[in-house]
């Protein structure tokens, strides 16, 4: 990756120099087209700028050379809705909550990956709450939060750090 050539391009959106720094990506991608980083900052400059398909394709790319990229489905989706694809959208901000939420419970040590993923489906089950409602609670990813839920009984299944092996 072109780091510097990138850092450039993140300069000029900075300061509002869109156009010089979608030139500046395009260089990366046609040094390396496996960027993802260059892909993605390519389909926001092109949101910005109002050019939603152009966008949609950058995205895309980035989004199949980052899967678990939250920032990427959630921009994904924002060009979608502003097409009014509305059900395609809806389908990429799922994806972009589900995976904001899972890397919140991961950055608490001792809980994996697959802890984490599950921890979110069972607290918005058992919660009976939306997506939106449990990642917009700041207090959820901290470790006396989860364990406040595994005391209460409202995450289940979830093992301490002792009982870990992911």
């Amino acid at each position: 990756m072109s780091a510097g050539r990138l850092d450039e391009a993140l300069q000029y959106v900075k300061s509002g120099d869109y156009g010089v720094a979608l030139s500046a990506c395009r260089d990366v991608i046609e040094r390396y087209p496996d960027d993802a980083d260059a892909l993605h900052l390519a389909g926001y400059l092109h949101q910005v700028k109002g050019e939603h398909e152009d966008a949609l394709r950058y995205f895309a790319q980035a989004g199949l050379l980052a899967p678990d990229n939250a920032e990427i489905h959630n921009n994904h989706a924002g060009s979608l809705k502003a097409l009014g694809r509305f059900e395609q959208a809806e389908r990429y901000y799922r994806r972009a909550i589900a995976l904001e939420d899972t890397a919140r419970f991961e950055a608490i040590p001792g809980i994996g990956r697959k802890t984490a993923q599950r921890v979110v489906l069972e607290l918005k089950e058992k919660l009976g709450t939306t997506a939106d409602a449990v990642h917009g609670d700041a207090e959820l990813a901290d470790r006396p939060t989860v364990r406040r839920h595994l005391e209460l009984g409202i995450a289940t299944d979830v093992p301490h750090d002792d009982d870990l092996a992911e």
